[in-house]
């Protein structure tokens, strides 16, 4: 059986802060490939996709994005 309680016992506010987070960040991935897309920068992208390497874990899930475009 899944322990749930820390899911059901954390204040409101508290997954409403990272339900905002989720939103900013969401929001902010959606303008980037917009921006990709409409500017014609796919293949550009792809390529970055390829060669960039980063230990930090913004740059690590952008590089799971990233694999989309390869």
């Amino acid at each position: 059986m899944r322990n749930n309680s820390t899911l059901k016992s954390a204040p409101i506010s508290a997954r409403t802060v990272s339900y905002r987070k989720f939103e900013i960040e969401k929001n902010a991935k959606n303008e980037a490939y917009y921006f990709i897309l409409s500017h014609n920068l796919l293949d550009e992208f792809a390529e970055f996709c390829k060669s960039y390497r980063s230990s930090d874990p913004i740059r690590i899930v952008w590089k799971s994005h990233c694999q989309t475009f390869n």
